[in-house]
């Protein structure tokens, strides 16, 4: 390395050093790509009784 700063994280954003979202935005699309294989493997195994359960959670409870 030459010493110089490659990236920084300035307010929660990933600013590389040629001012390109890249490595934020990859940093989201990972995140939202393990909620979503967390979530499938959570409904792949969910009865009726759990699916009612969390319906009823995100739906308000009406």
């Amino acid at each position: 390395m030459s010493g110089k700063t490659l990236s920084r994280i300035d307010l929660g954003v990933n600013i590389l050093a040629d001012l390109s979202p890249e490595i934020h935005i990859n940093g989201i699309v990972r995140a939202a790509y393990a909620f979503l294989s967390h979530a499938r493997v959570a409904f792949r195994h969910m009865d009726k009784e759990m699916f009612r359960n969390i319906y009823g959670t995100y739906r308000g409870g009406r």
